[in-house]
C-alpha cells in the first residue's frame, strides 16, 4: 500500500473512532438525571419529584435505602457538610432549597464528565495534520 493509501486508511479509522466516541458521550449525557427541577419552586410537584429522585439516586449508590444511613445534605444551609438520614434530608431540601450550583453530585458518588470527546478530537485532529505533513 502506498503512502496515500495508508493515510486514507488511517484517516478513516480516526473518523470512525471519533464517531464512536461521540455516540458514547451522547449516551452518557442522556443517561444523566435531569437537573432542571433544582431551579423550580419548592412547592411545585416537579421540585418535590426531583428531590425524591435525588434521594433514590443517593440511596442506590450507597446500596441501602433504609432511613438509618446518613447522607450528605445538599441544601443551602448544610452545603454537603452535615450528614442526615433520608427523611431529614428531604425535609431540608423541600424547606430550605437545593444548592443551585450543585449539579454534578460528586459528594453522592456521581462521576465527573471531563468532556473527553473534545480533547480526543483535538489530539486526533493534530495527529492527522502531523501525518499529512509527512
Amino acid at each position: 500500500m502506498n503512502g496515500i493509501g495508508l493515510h486514507l486508511k488511517y484517516k478513516s479509522e480516526v473518523i470512525i473512532h471519533l464517531k464512536i466516541t461521540k455516540i458514547v458521550h451522547i449516551i452518557l449525557v442522556y443517561k444523566r438525571m435531569d437537573r432542571d427541577w433544582i431551579y423550580s419552586s419548592h412547592i411545585s410537584v416537579e421540585y418535590q419529584k426531583g428531590v425524591e429522585k435525588f434521594i433514590q439516586f443517593v440511596q442506590r449508590h450507597k446500596g441501602r435505602s433504609d432511613d438509618e444511613v446518613k447522607l450528605r445534605c445538599p441544601c443551602v444551609n448544610c452545603w454537603n457538610a452535615r450528614k442526615l438520614n433520608a427523611t431529614e434530608m428531604k425535609e431540608n431540601l423541600i424547606y430550605d432549597a437545593f444548592l443551585p450550583s450543585y449539579t454534578i453530585w460528586t459528594w453522592h458518588d456521581e462521576l465527573i464528565d471531563f468532556q473527553i470527546v473534545s480533547q480526543t478530537e483535538n489530539v486526533l485532529d493534530s495527529t492527522v495534520e502531523d501525518r499529512r505533513e509527512v
